[in-house]
């Protein structure tokens, strides 16, 4: 099973994107775990 160029090029594009999602929800969990313990 070969992948098409245009198909990698999708491949690729998902994954930074993903990639970029997963970065802003970690800086929001840090930022809430943050915003928590100066609460206490």
């Amino acid at each position: 099973m070969s992948i098409t160029p245009i198909e990698r090029i999708e491949l690729i594009s998902t994954g930074e994107e993903s990639k970029l999602s997963m970065n802003l929800f970690i800086g929001f969990l840090k930022k809430q775990l943050r915003s928590l313990r100066l609460s206490d």
